[in-house]
Order: C-alpha cells, then structure tokens, then sequence
C-alpha cells in the first residue's frame, strides 16, 4: 500500500518485503500466503520498480518456493530495460553452480522469444 501512495522510500520498502517474504519462506510461515500478495501487488507495479531491486532478486531466485514469482518479475524487468538489466543477469548465467547459470539462460532465451529488440540487444 505505501507503494500506491508514493515511491519515495522505493528502494527500502521493497527490499524490506523481499527480506520479510525470504524469513517467511525460510520458516515455512504463511509461505503461499505472501508469495501470492507480492505477486498480486507485482501486478500493479512498473518494471521499473522491480529494477531498483534486481539483484536482492537474483540472490534469492534459487529458493525454490519463490522461483516461479522472481523469474517472472526479472524477466518483465529484462523485457523492459534489456540494456541495464542484461549486466545483472549475466552473473546468473557465469554462476558455477549449473542450475544457477542454467536458469540465467532460461530467463533469457524466453526474454529474447517473446521480444524481437531485446533478442537483438542480447545477442549482439
């Protein structure tokens, strides 16, 4: 709700819900219930706001309760700011551990399917 009201502490709230949503997963507390709120409020939300958060979202899209929602809220932020964004996605993809850098390339690939500019951004 503080988000619809003004982003002025952008930055902080939202790294405050993703460390809250982290503790919830951790402690299998109301997991479903809050990666179905942040979901819902992602919704609502700019891509742009998602950016300013990009990496607390690549250090915790291993967590396998909380892939499927980061997945998608990186790739709209890669679909929306390839140029920026690809810097971010590209230490997923060097990770050493396979399933990491395996899920860089996913995210990418499907960015690079559904849009023609960021498939040209990124190959080039």
């Amino acid at each position: 709700q503080a988000l619809h009201r003004g982003n002025k502490r952008l930055q902080f709230i939202l790294n405050r819900v993703l460390q809250l949503a982290w503790d919830c997963s951790e402690l299998d507390l109301h997991k479903a219930e809050v990666i179905a709120e942040i979901d819902k409020q992602a919704q609502t939300m700019q891509p742009w706001m998602w950016y300013m958060v990009l990496p607390q979202l690549i250090s915790r899209v291993h967590n396998t309760d909380m892939r499927q929602l980061f997945t998608n809220l990186i790739m709209c932020v890669l679909c929306k700011y390839p140029h920026q964004a690809f810097w971010h996605i590209v230490q997923l993809m060097k990770s050493t551990n396979k399933e990491h850098s395996k899920l860089g390339m996913n995210m990418v690939q499907e960015v690079a399917r559904q849009d023609n500019a960021a498939h040209r951004i990124m190959c080039t």
